[in-house]
């Protein structure tokens, strides 16, 4: 075990896991300048988004080995439900319960930012898996293995979309927010498993492909960003 896992192994792995997402995370975070949320939420955030991947690990085996592999779309939409709600209460029980939770952005941004180091932790479990499956370095970070890079991608932009939906019911009544919120995680459910489905059964430039209608999806979520801050108690 010991020369899988040297001192700077151990560091590549880190850098190359949790860099990403803080790269994505200064990105996103630009979108909330005017009035930016609180250091130690964000990073309480991103860390309890990171934690939130144990949990769902040990519930995407229970649903991996109740259904079987075989299950196809229907286990695709189950691990997707499992991480979407997973990111969305690291997001509720770290950040949104508290005073900062005042405007209808802060949605995106605790979202996004659970979402972030959700996919910090998975690219170390991916690496760590790969390093134990004997894999060099290089083969898992391009050709086939480009699925390392999906995390960084996918989970923001989920969570993003379902925060964004979440956040046109902010100054709504309680009944309208809890359907908002409904609606936000079944949306970001959807498209999770839909990039889940198209990413496993492709291959070489059909992922690359894959990653481009994604960045257009990105795209969006930067517009919905620009709705979302124009979202005022008397315009909604």
């Amino acid at each position: 075990m010991a020369e899988y896992f040297s001192i700077p192994t151990i560091v590549i792995f880190i850098i190359g896991s949790i860099v990403p997402a803080l790269l994505w995370l200064w990105f996103w975070l630009k979108e909330d300048k005017a009035r930016p949320e609180p250091r130690k939420l964000i990073v309480g955030t991103f860390i309890a988004g990171g934690l939130a991947t144990i949990p769902a690990f040990f519930l995407e085996k229970y649903v991996r080995d109740t259904l079987g592999m075989s299950a196809g779309i229907s286990l695709f939409a189950a691990w997707a439900l499992i991480e979407e709600t997973m990111k969305y209460s690291a997001a509720l029980f770290t950040a949104e319960r508290t005073k900062s939770y005042d405007e209808p952005i802060d949605s995106m941004i605790y979202l996004m930012t659970a979402a972030l180091g959700f996919a910090a932790a998975e690219n170390l479990f991916f690496l760590i898996d790969n390093q134990l499956g004997g894999a060099a370095f290089h083969e898992f970070l391009i050709g086939g293995n480009l699925r390392f890079l999906g995390a960084n991608i996918l989970h923001p932009i989920a969570s993003g979309i379902a925060g964004g939906i979440i956040a046109l019911a902010f100054y709504r009544g309680v009944a309208e927010r809890v359907y908002a919120t409904l609606l936000g995680l079944i949306t970001a459910t959807v498209l999770h498993t839909i990039f889940n489905s198209l990413i496993i059964k492709s291959s070489g430039g059909e992922i690359l492909v894959t990653f481009a209608y994604f960045w257009v999806i990105a795209a969006f979520v930067i517009l919905l960003f620009e709705r979302v801050k124009r979202i005022h108690p008397y315009y909604v």
